[in-house]
């Protein structure tokens, strides 16, 4: 397996389902939204809704209004996320799409002042997310005696809601819940 193979399967960490079903009762619910409609960043392997987005037919430029009308996750790559804040706003304000995008925390950022400008919320999320890996990555970390690594970075959920954006100076609300698991 090539370097660039290897950094190509660290950005496919999935998203644990434990994780998702707490966004959907502590989230979603209480803005009286059900299950994800559409994972934007998807594969078959890895999707946490019935349609889904995969890198190839890439969520950037794919609308991301679905047949369920419901709401989109978006756990995208750690490595550039400011594209996916900007895509969530325009999704929210152009087609009525809300969404919930997870990404790494780090508030010295440019993306991350963006991100406060752009977003209805941020959910700090607490604790940190044990992603889980992909098969073909963790095959090769066994075959060469690697130790899987956990998440050294703490995660914030950025919620896009079509009725909640903040406009001129506000900022998104930060919200920090009781623990999810």
């Amino acid at each position: 397996m090539t370097e660039q193979e290897i950094k190509h399967l660290k950005q496919q960490y999935a998203t644990p389902w434990t994780f998702i079903d707490w966004v959907i009762d502590t989230v979603l619910v209480p803005l009286g939204r059900g299950f994800f409609g559409i994972d934007v960043c998807a594969s078959r392997d890895n999707t946490k809704a019935a349609q889904w987005i995969d890198e190839e037919t890439n969520g950037l430029i794919t609308p991301w209004t679905n047949r369920q009308n419901g709401p989109a996750w978006c756990n995208p790559p750690f490595k550039d996320v400011q594209p996916w804040l900007r895509k969530a706003r325009w999704e929210a304000t152009s087609n009525n799409v809300m969404s919930c995008v997870l990404t790494h925390m780090d508030h010295s950022t440019d993306w991350f002042s963006t991100g406060m400008m752009l977003a209805s919320a941020c959910i700090l999320v607490n604790p940190r997310i044990n992603f889980v890996q992909h098969p073909m990555l963790l095959e090769y970390m066994k075959a060469n005696n690697i130790k899987p690594s956990g998440n050294d970075k703490q995660n914030i959920l950025w919620v896009f809601d079509p009725d909640d954006l903040p406009t001129g100076d506000q900022q998104a609300k930060i919200i920090y819940p009781k623990p999810w698991r």
